[in-house]
């Protein structure tokens, strides 16, 4: 949920800028939506339809997301490798790697070719 972190190896457990931010601005570690009718609808949309949420795989007939995460009163074993939170890292660095690639793709400079029969010298 807000406010908890991943636990993966070399993770700092302070927020980072953006958490630090809200946090001294609002006064809380989270956000919490509005309570209209498209915010609820569409929040509960993502919770049906996603994949892996808060970096975890969900469990079976639940909302919630499974393994990795311990509870308040439970601390967590490190290195807490979870299966959700590696494959959550590996889809995006593909991802963001394929952003990259069709950037790089799209602005580079293009030759004009030469006319069918004409030689380059």
């Amino acid at each position: 949920g807000p406010g908890q972190r991943p636990e993966v190896p070399g993770c700092s457990a302070i927020p980072d800028g953006l958490e630090w931010s809200i946090a001294r601005v609002t006064g809380k570690e989270a956000i919490e939506g509005s309570d209209d009718g498209l915010h609820r609808d569409v929040a509960a949309l993502q919770a049906k339809t996603a994949i892996l949420p808060d970096y975890g795989f969900k469990a079976a007939g639940t909302d919630s997301p499974s393994g990795g995460e311990a509870g308040p009163e439970e601390a967590p074993s490190w290195p807490a490798v979870s299966a959700g939170t590696s494959v959550s890292g590996l889809v995006g660095g593909l991802l963001t790697l394929v952003l990259a690639c069709a950037a790089g793709f799209a602005l580079r400079p293009h030759r004009p070719r030469p006319a069918p029969g004409r030689r380059v010298a």
